[in-house]
């Protein structure tokens, strides 16, 4: 995905969405939920970037599945009562909504350098 910074809310939009494919058989939940850390592309922590995944003016957080309910929340995306039938499903999560920086974090950014926040799947029993 891709985001823009308005520097001077420390705010970061998504401006087009990651996307993480799950494949899973016999699970009933999935979920993504984010670290909040704002990274180097080498993984050095800049610091604390607390996503909002409903965040509003960015675009949107979804999730494509074939069966179960689907729910996004400001700190998770998840899929419960799968009901696979031991087949395989894929389900798409695409991840929007905005990034918040703690104050001064903006000091430590550089100019066209790019920065990751990274994203968990969990499958839950």
């Amino acid at each position: 995905g891709a985001m823009t910074l308005d520097v001077d809310n420390n705010k970061w939009t998504t401006t087009r969405g990651g996307s993480i494919s799950v494949r899973s058989r016999g699970v009933p939940a999935l979920s993504v939920t984010s670290d909040n850390v704002l990274r180097t592309e080498a993984g050095a922590s800049v610091g604390t970037a607390t996503v909002d995944y409903r965040g509003a003016g960015g675009t949107p957080s979804t999730v494509l599945k074939r069966s179960g309910s689907s729910q996004v929340t400001s700190t998770a995306l998840t899929i419960r009562n799968l009901n696979s039938g031991g087949t395989e499903q894929i389900s798409v999560f695409t991840l929007g909504g905005t990034a918040t920086m703690a104050a001064g974090v903006t000091t430590a950014l550089n100019n066209d350098t790019a920065y990751t926040i990274s994203h968990t799947a969990t499958c839950t029993q």
